[in-house]
Order: structure tokens, then C-alpha cells, then sequence
């Protein structure tokens, strides 16, 4: 049911996508076939944390590819970013490009998490990063409990269709339902929202911060829009992640619990 929501709330960029830097090919666990790139960081000072950054609904690897590598720059940091399926040269298992949803989401992010440890990049090493509709797969896969350091929200939503209505229940065709999932992040999270937003209002923002299990100062930005934050406000935007990703520690998974039978022999 949540296909009819998708449908209002991914805007891939149309026409033919030209991705710049070296672009990697990741194999969801959908069959589906979505683009990554990895921008490295090779001066000395480096943080040795990662970014994986999940871009918002009308945003792809070729629109972002400028910022990407300047956060990579200026956070002293990888960034790993990758496509929604549904955008960009993302591809179905017939060769097509298949129409972006949820469970899509959930399973891009997780090939790109999977990436980065199939490369030596441990967990307790990767800040997630979700701008937009990326707070969804990003909530989802940090409320897994899977070891990263911190989760950085910019623009979170409570959930798609509070977007657009004011509903105290969740309604069956709802998508990133993140109010019911972010009480089960352990690490430092860090949302960022503007007073301005016109697109999802700064109360998800206030929302989802009192409900943290673990939070971390928020930063209200006073006067930014939801698409402005990186152009009008860049250096402060800079500075405050910065000292986030000075202030997190590695979160190791909860080992799980093992249960042992006794068993009696009768002679």
C-alpha cells in the first residue's frame, strides 16, 4: 500500500545522468543494481570515520556529486554516497530502471553499508547521514542496532504522510514511518532543521529529537529553508558536524544472548 505514497514522494532527476568521479556498482539484495561513489580522503589529518550519506527525493549522485566532495574536504572524512533504486543508472534485474519505494531504500542503503565493511571499513567507523527522505533508510539501518559510531539528520521527516497531514495514527500506506523507529538508535544522533522549512516543518525536526534515546545538541538553523542550508548557511553547517564527529564513539552492537540445554542422560 505504501507504493501509492511512493509515488508523491521520490523525484528522481530526469534525462540522461552523467555521475562524476570513479562510479561503483552495488547489487541490492532486490536484484536491483544502483550506482555508489566513494570520495576519499588522503591528507594525514584524517578523522578515520566514513560518511555514508543518503541523499534527499530529488537529489541523485550527479546533482550532489559538488557537495559530497566537499564534505569530504572539509569534514577531513570519507563520504560514501550511493542512488535510490529508481534513480539515476540504477537498473532492475531486466536491465529497466525500477520505480523507487521503501523497500527499495532499505535495501540500497544496506548494499552500501555491506560495501564499506566488505572493504575493512569496521562499523564503529561509519557515521550515517541522511538528508530528507534519506532519513528514512538512515533511521531504519541505525535503529537496527548495527555498531555505527553516530547518525546525522538534516531535514528529518516523522514520517511521509505527516509531511502533507496531521495524523496522530500511522495510516496503513505510510513509508519511513521514522517516529516509530528512532527511540531504538543507541548512538549520538544530530538533527538539523530549519526554522523556515516549507517542505517538512521544523516540528518533525523537535519531534524526533525529544523521542532520542541518545541525543546530542540539535541545531536549529534560524531563517533556512529546506534547501538552502548547504548554499546560505555552508560554514556554520561545517562547524557543527565537525563537532559531532568529535564528540561520537563507537557503539558496538548488543552481543546477542545465547541460551544453553542441559541435557540429562538415563541409564
Amino acid at each position: 500500500m505504501g507504493d501509492v505514497v511512493s509515488k508523491y514522494a521520490f523525484y528522481p532527476p530526469q534525462g540522461e545522468r552523467q555521475i562524476p568521479g570513479e562510479v561503483l556498482t552495488l547489487v541490492t539484495k532486490h536484484k536491483n543494481t544502483i550506482p555508489a561513489v566513494h570520495y576519499k580522503y588522503e591528507d594525514d589529518n584524517h578523522t578515520g570515520l566514513t560518511i555514508l550519506y543518503s541523499h534527499g527525493n530529488a537529489e541523485d549522485l550527479e546533482t550532489s556529486a559538488d557537495l559530497m566532495s566537499a564534505l569530504s574536504t572539509d569534514l577531513r572524512s570519507d563520504v560514501f554516497a550511493y542512488d535510490y533504486s529508481g534513480y539515476s543508472l540504477s537498473k532492475d534485474q531486466n536491465g529497466q530502471r525500477p520505480l523507487p519505494c521503501e523497500k527499495f531504500a532499505y535495501g540500497d542503503i544496506d548494499a552500501a553499508f555491506d560495501y564499506l565493511k566488505g572493504v575493512g571499513v569496521p562499523p564503529e567507523k561509519i557515521v550515517l547521514f541522511g538528508k530528507s527522505i534519506g532519513t528514512g533508510p538512515t533511521t531504519d539501518l541505525a535503529s537496527r542496532d548495527v555498531g555505527v559510531s553516530g547518525v546525522i539528520l538534516q531535514s528529518p521527516l516523522l514520517s511521509a504522510v505527516r509531511v502533507v497531514m496531521n495524523t496522530v495514527v500511522t495510516l496503513p500506506v505510510d513509508i519511513f514511518v521514522n517516529m516509530n523507529k528512532i527511540n531504538k538508535i543507541r548512538c549520538p544522533v544530530f538533527i538539523m532543521h530549519g526554522t523556515l522549512d516549507e517542505v517538512i516543518n521544523i516540528q518533525h525536526g523537535r519531534t524526533l529529537h525529544s523521542l532520542l534515546r541518545n541525543p546530542y545538541p540539535p541545531w536549529w538553523i534560524k531563517g533556512a529553508d529546506h534547501n538552502d542550508i548547504e548554499a546560505r548557511h555552508y560554514e556554520p553547517y561545517i562547524n557543527q558536524i565537525s563537532e559531532f564527529l568529535k564528540n561520537v564513539q563507537p557503539t558496538p552492537p548488543i552481543p546477542r544472548r545465547r541460551f544453553f540445554t542441559s541435557f540429562s542422560s538415563f541409564g
